[in-house]
């Protein structure tokens, strides 16, 4: 659907309602209609351009994913259990308070 000259539209609307229910209707109303602005600040902009870049990355970092799996392989890579279960207790604590 397209809409255009929409500020016309409501105008003859308002003073097509104005006659059919016998009310006069101030054609200053009718303008206030058509001259409706909307402003964006330049937060909206910035906002608009982060979620264009953030859409444009990938989900997986594969650089980081290459460098498990390579450690993983070799047997480099050593899981300290202590610092899992501290994250994991901060995030469900973090999650309990929201």
């Amino acid at each position: 659907m397209k809409i255009e000259k929409s500020g016309e539209i409501v105008s003859s609307a308002i003073a097509g309602a104005a006659k059919t229910s016998g009310k006069k209707i101030a054609s200053e109303s009718a303008k206030k209609v058509a001259d409706d602005q909307v402003t964006l600040s330049s937060a909206a902009g910035q906002q608009a351009n982060l979620a264009a870049a953030v859409q444009g990355m990938p989900d997986i970092r594969a650089e980081k994913v290459e460098a498990v799996r390579s450690a993983l392989e070799s047997g480099k890579y050593v899981v300290q259990g202590q610092a899992v279960a501290e994250k994991l207790l901060k995030e469900v604590i973090v999650d309990a308070t929201l």
